[in-house]
């Protein structure tokens, strides 16, 4: 019969009670009424924060009149009946007798849960396997059996299979359809119990072929394939019985060196992964190795460019995996002709190597030989693309013999001594029937005939399409051009050039003009540069600019052209006073040239005056000189300077 409990009633009963000296009543379950009884506990076992069910008779349902303790520590009540009572683990709880305090009256009783620690993995056997392979998870609290364990391999939707457990270990199979990457681990109630490391899903591997399928003792061949593994450890290939040196390894290729002690012949090819041992086997040739003795090369010293002849025995049939080098530079073999297995060669000793350095023959990979070699200083020679010239050309270089006779200078053909000679310079006069060509050089002894560039006589007269590119119109837009009104000129350099500089009316490319504006729709230009570099012979050049348009609304207005000593020495501008007035100005004029006996230097401001017109400025250069000509601008707000064209003429 239930028990009806009237709270109104007892309430000060309760009241009565709690003032009792001695506490709360504790009825022992032993001697309890039977009308009230705890009868058992179920699971008697689990973690913080899982729920079990205390079995009672006759409690009425009085959820918020009961506490339930595991040892000290109390419980939360989730359920009451008058049969089951369900409560959730504290956190703190360590396990203990289970209590029951029922209207401040506690029976006490001699069932005991026990409080699982926390689930904690600490090792396992491996972070990587097969499908079907058994892997083994060590640590403690794991559960209270096999069921509790639910484990699953990356992605997969698929449990593993639980082999064998303990609290303190158990081993899983990895199922079909496991992939790499986190281990999802739950333990009875407790979710995403960390494990110390993702996990892989290995294929096995597969061999494919040997590139090549034929090589010498001591060559790197490499063994092409799938799933064979990153890591050295563990790698192994015999070739027969004898182990190779393995070089590299990656997932589809070994690097091997085949064993000096290999058999020659054909051998079977055996290949062991850190993860397993291959079961398909390769076939591998060995083929004898060639030979080169102390004989075998012509000469252990020579000029740079001088012939060396190296010769061998048990030689391959071309020259397909041969390669010399003098040093660390490789050079390609001139010529080579095989007999029978006796091999010729031939290299030429390049102009990059000096001193003592080896010379070295391999082939496949294998070094036939290492020997010193001692390269012989000889002449260098300075080259250049295209030289401006006039009567004569200076050649530069180092360790030039002391004598002019024995040097040969062509002219396209035509034999010319220098007039002047020392170690690192020399001049000779061109003939007088060369107009342009090719230079070439070559000294007494040496095997060597030097090409140097090519060669541009200057006659006076219209000299811009040598000196300037791309300065009379129509003017050539770069490639980046598309369409449209704005390019940059092609063969033009600039620093800090802001916007574009040739302007094409209506798209019109025929009638573009050299411009360099500020406003409507171009940036400002603050010490913009924008010029070419040549290195000009002796000679007083006129340079004429045709102004086709110049003109400023507001703002700065500073446009200047000039010729100056060096590459990209245009200087800067800034304020300086004049009169009452500041203008600008080069900051720096030390690299202009002086034009007159007034002193006046290599410069030009265009936008002094606005309206269109013609302006020379004339450079005499004493010798051989490297210029800079071009533009220097400080425009912002409204202002534009346009040309037509740029003329040079030697005088």
């Amino acid at each position: 019969m239930r028990k009806i409990y009237y709270l109104l009633l007892m309430l000060p009963m309760m009241l009565i009670f709690s003032c009792e000296e001695d506490g709360n009543e504790v009825v022992n379950m032993k001697n309890q009424d039977p009308q009230v009884a705890v009868t058992g506990i179920n699971p008697e076992q689990g973690y913080a924060g899982d729920q079990f069910t205390i079995d009672v008779t006759d409690f009425g349902g009085a959820k918020d009149f009961i506490k339930v303790f595991i040892g000290d520590y109390q419980t939360k009540v989730i359920s009451c009946s008058d049969t089951k009572i369900v409560v959730e683990v504290p956190e703190d709880a360590t396990g203990g007798k289970i209590k029951v305090d029922f209207f401040d009256k506690v029976f006490a009783t001699d069932f005991v849960y026990k409080v699982l620690g926390k689930p904690f993995i600490e090792s396992m056997n491996k972070n990587w396997g097969f499908i079907d392979d058994e892997i083994t998870f060590q640590g403690s609290s794991l559960g209270t059996k096999a069921a509790d364990i639910q484990l699953v391999f990356g992605q997969s939707t698929t449990k593993a299979k639980v082999i064998s457990w303990s609290e303190e270990e158990f081993t899983v199979k990895v199922p079909a359809g496991a992939t790499s990457g986190k281990i999802v681990l739950n333990i009875s109630t407790q979710k995403n119990v960390n494990v110390p490391s993702e996990f892989t899903v290995r294929e096995h591997a597969t061999l494919t072929e040997m590139a090549p399928a034929t090589a010498y003792k001591g060559s790197v061949v490499t063994i092409n394939g799938t799933n064979l593994g990153t890591t050295l450890e563990g790698t192994a290939v015999l070739f027969g019985d004898k182990p190779g040196e393995i070089v590299s390894c990656s997932e589809e290729k070994i690097e091997v060196k085949v064993p000096m002690e290999a058999a020659e012949g054909t051998v079977e090819v055996t290949v062991k992964t850190f993860y397993e041992e291959i079961n398909e086997k390769l076939n591998f040739e060995v083929i004898p190795t060639p030979v080169v003795d102390d004989s075998g090369i012509s000469a252990l010293e020579g000029y740079n460019g001088s012939t060396i002849t190296i010769t061998g025995t048990k030689m391959p049939v071309n020259t397909d995996n041969m390669i010399v080098k003098f040093g660390d530079y490789e050079v390609p073999v001139k010529s080579y002709e095989e007999t029978d297995g006796a091999g010729v060669l031939t290299v030429v000793v390049p102009e990059t190597v000096s001193g003592t350095v080896k010379l070295t023959l391999m082939i496949a990979g294998l070094e036939i030989c290492s020997k010193d070699f001692k390269v012989i200083p000889a002449p260098t020679v300075d080259i250049f693309e295209n030289k401006l010239v006039r009567t004569e050309v200076i050649i530069t270089g180092t360790g030039f013999p002391g004598k002019v006779e024995d040097v040969e200078v062509k002219f396209a053909g035509t034999v010319v001594h220098p007039t002047t000679i020392s170690s690192d310079k020399m001049v000779v006069q061109v003939p007088e029937d060369f107009a342009s060509g090719k230079l070439t050089i070559a000294f007494k002894d040496i095997p060597v005939e030097k090409e140097v560039g090519y060669l541009q006589v200057l006659s006076t007269g219209d000299v811009t399409a040598f000196v300037l590119k791309n300065s009379v119109q129509p003017f050539t837009p770069t490639s980046e051009y598309v369409s449209g009104e704005w390019a940059m000129p092609e063969g033009w350099m600039t620093d800090n050039y802001a916007g574009q500089a040739l302007l094409f009316p209506n798209g019109d490319i025929s009638q573009g003009l050299f411009t360099m504006q500020a406003g409507y729709g171009q940036p400002n230009k603050q010490d913009s540069k924008i010029y070419q570099v040549v290195t000009l012979p002796k000679g007083t050049y006129k340079f004429t600019l045709n102004v086709a348009e110049c003109g400023s609304n507001k703002g700065r207005f500073g446009v200047f052209f000039a010729v100056t000593k060096g590459n990209g020495t245009l200087p800067n501008l800034g304020d300086r006073v004049s009169g009452h007035m500041y203008e600008w100005w080069p900051l720096d004029e030390s690299n202009f040239f002086v034009v007159d006996g007034s002193g006046n230097k290599s410069l030009y401001r265009i936008t002094d005056n606005k309206n269109p017109h013609q302006k020379d400025l004339t450079v005499t250069l004493d010798e051989e000189t490297e210029v800079t000509i071009g533009f220097v601008t400080q425009l912002n707000q409204e202002g534009w300077v346009k040309l037509s064209s740029i003329n040079v003429t030697l005088e």
